[in-house]
């Protein structure tokens, strides 16, 4: 197909309001509209969201489902069985799916992206090899819609948290640094201030509920199903003067206790959380103890569900206790996490506070789960009030958001109605961070490439202009920013109501500091932050010098500042990167958690399922390290590689074996004498980030691979 290389006007055009009629043109000379809706040549025009329809690939239906040939990664598959996905699946959307170009590989690479029946299909330019998949919800009548509540907006899935607190002699000893009182108080306040207090800030806890046990030779319920709410918070604060600590600490109780308080749940939707504090080894005088233990926590997965199950055991305690058995209770489920905490307070308060951005964070995951006639809210800005959003929040990136735009073929036009359409001179900045000049610098602006494709529908002099264009409803929300669907757009006038898309799939990041005089110090931090992570991250791949499916990529973002008299200041600020395509995993956090989320098992060679005439099966390696194991190591090399004064941790993005690790949004812990506190923003925790981090760590066969301290 010829490509046409278009060197478009300056990046700069005013963003019109007004909702463009819907009616059709007659094509005329240079009239892109015309060309645009001219239905003449037999090109319908597709309204996705009006008519719920999508263009499908051309396979023949003569071919069996079971004969689409595809080509799968032992990784695919484990992959796909950790999502409940089957290989008929991934044929059927092959075969009858819609089928659009997905974002580039890593070194440029085409690919297709097929959608059927809630499955995105992610495969190589041949439709052959698998690079990835994950599920969507797309029946508007699932049965978790009754699970889903609103509040502000936003929709939210119920969480139970239960935390089992060990009340043995031991946790009576006044000896926690920097606290007044006993661990079992220091526990107690923690819980109320760092957990509860910060949870109600983040908006979540209208879905939570929270259930306390504590244990010695036998277990108590304290509280069971308490809303989360100011009054459960005094009462911990309470709870932490009058709780007495005595005898000894069994944990096959406190299990079973845990485990008749979740009995309830066993027929809900709501995310559990079982967090098991002990400050040592149990005590219980059964034989075989860790067994049983490890038998009941896999029982308990099997039936609660454990794609909805999180445990966290936490270790607060001296640090030359055995805790070995809270070590090996995290390691049985494939949601969980085990923090040593040592005896700081520090370290206990951000573990607590790290487990409530959790709950809230998984809460609303299902923002892209929504049933389909679920609306969200609209992007709304006053100048009066500053901005007015609430946000759906989704765990799973790659949600197409093409409804209120025009498909015809592989070529989208989106319109005002539902997006935020800024061309020509409405655009005043656009930058990246430059390491070498330490600042931000005006981004070179590459020759937009349209192909005979596109230009069939449009004529030369409607490029003219080229811009930004928001979809109008939210994608994703954070601690620190909300997150927009966003494409890049050309138009033949600076007052576009009507844009072309070109290019990759992004999503625009934008700050919640929008109210200050401090935006641009946050997006430059920002733009700084993930400009470090990568080129510590290209470092730790030629130290390293493993496959494709061991690299770290971190994206980079674009700095846009727009006109937009909807804003108080009467600009716009906001980041954008290219859009994630896979499920979204986060492999641990900036308070020291390590969740084990992402059961990849062996590196592996790829091995075609479909054995077809004159090809021969590839005979697969095995590697005795795991590529889950990769993230904690990259933390940990960032760590000595910058002398101890960086280490890159929240790391977060998505994975698959041709890519590698792709991630987004980093932390980037800073330690020096002469830098101020919290170089890197309020998620920078300095010296009791690295503590945090190196309380979890273990090190594993890629740190001794590169010769990395033990801790």
């Amino acid at each position: 197909m010829t490509g046409w290389t278009c060197h478009l006007g300056p990046d700069v055009g005013t963003h019109d309001y007004k909702t463009e009629p819907k009616t059709h043109y007659q094509q005329q000379p240079g009239d892109p509209k015309g060309a645009l809706e001219d239905l003449t040549n037999g090109v319908a025009r597709i309204h996705l969201a009006e008519q719920g329809k999508a263009a499908t690939n051309e396979m023949s239906p003569s071919v069996a489902t079971s004969a689409v040939s595809m080509i799968s990664h032992v990784h695919g598959r484990q992959r796909r069985d950790e999502r409940s996905i089957t290989r008929r699946e991934l044929q059927e959307a092959i075969k009858y799916g819609q089928k659009l170009r997905a974002n580039p590989g890593r070194n440029g690479d085409e690919r297709w992206r097929y959608t059927h029946k809630g499955v995105v299909y992610i495969t190589d330019s041949t439709s052959r090899h698998e690079i990835t998949s994950w599920r969507v919800q797309e029946d508007s009548h699932s049965p978790l819609a009754s699970s889903i509540s609103t509040q502000g907006g936003v929709p939210v899935r119920g969480a139970h948290v239960v935390l089992v607190v060990d009340g043995s002699g031991s946790m009576r000893r006044q000896d926690v640094p920097g606290f007044e009182g006993s661990r079992l108080a220091a526990v107690y306040q923690c819980v109320a201030k760092d957990l509860v207090d910060m949870h109600i800030s983040q908006g979540g806890h209208k879905g939570t509920v929270m259930s306390i046990i504590q244990f010695h030779d036998e277990a108590r319920i304290l509280l069971e199903r308490a809303p989360v709410n100011s009054d459960l918070s005094v009462m911990l604060q309470q709870l932490s003067h009058r709780a007495t600590a005595y005898s000894h600490g069994n944990f096959l109780p406190a299990l079973e206790t845990a485990y008749k308080v979740f009995s309830k749940d066993t027929q809900g939707h709501s995310h559990l959380f079982l967090w098991f504090l002990s400050d040592g080894a149990p005590s219980d005088q059964y034989g075989r103890v860790t067994e049983r233990l490890l038998e009941y926590l896999q029982r308990m997965g099997s039936t609660l569900g454990k794609d909805r199950f999180f445990l966290g055991t936490v270790a607060f305690g001296p640090s030359n206790e055995d805790y070995s058995v809270l070590k090996h209770m995290a390691s049985t489920l494939p949601r969980s996490s085990f923090q040593k905490l040592g005896l700081s307070i520090h370290c206990l308060r951000s573990a607590f506070s790290s487990l409530a951005t959790s709950i809230t964070t998984l809460q609303t995951e299902l923002g892209s789960n929504l049933p389909t006639g679920t609306s969200k809210t609209i992007r709304s800005l006053s100048a009066a009030t500053g901005l007015n959003k609430s946000a759906a929040q989704s765990s799973t990136t790659g949600q197409t958001a093409s409804e209120t735009g025009t498909r015809l073929g592989e070529v989208l036009f989106v319109h005002s109605e539902g997006w935020d359409i800024y061309c020509g001179p409405e655009v005043v900045r656009r930058q990246r961070y430059s390491l070498i000049e330490r600042k931000l610098v005006q981004e070179v602006v590459q020759p937009v490439m349209l192909n005979a494709d596109t230009m069939k529908y449009i004529t030369m002099d409607w490029i003219k202009f080229r811009g930004l264009a928001l979809y109008k409803k939210t994608f994703e929300e954070g601690s620190e920013q909300e997150v927009w669907q966003c494409s890049e757009v050309v138009s033949n006038t600076d007052k576009a109501s009507t844009a072309l898309c070109h290019g990759p799939r992004l999503v625009a990041k934008e700050s919640k500091l929008i109210r200050t005089k401090k935006v641009l110090e946050h997006y430059e931090r920002f733009c700084r932050t993930a400009a470090q992570a990568e080129e510590l991250a290209l470092l730790f791949n030629n130290r390293l010098k493993g496959g494709p499916e061991v690299q770290v990529h971190f994206l980079q973002s674009t700095l846009y500042q727009v006109k937009d008299s909807r804003y108080p200041s009467g600009l716009a600020t906001f980041c954008t990167e290219q859009e994630l395509d896979g499920k979204f995993t986060k492999w641990n956090n900036n308070a020291g958690a390590v969740l084990n989320l992402f059961q990849v098992g062996k590196i592996s060679g790829v091995i075609d399922e479909e054995v077809e005439e004159g090809e021969g099966e590839e005979d697969g390696h095995h590697d005795l390290m795991s590529t889950s194991e990769i993230p904690q190591c990259f933390s940990h090399f960032t760590y000595e590689a910058s002398g101890g004064v960086k280490l890159v941790c929240d790391i977060q993005g998505v994975w698959n074996p041709t890519d590698g690790f792709t991630l987004t949004d980093p932390v980037i812990h800073h330690c020096a004498s002469n830098s101020r506190a919290r170089m890197n923003g309020a998620t920078d925790k300095g010296v009791d980030g690295f503590e945090s981090f190196f309380s979890t760590h273990i090190c594993n066969g890629w740190c001794r691979r590169l010769g990395l301290s033990s801790f």
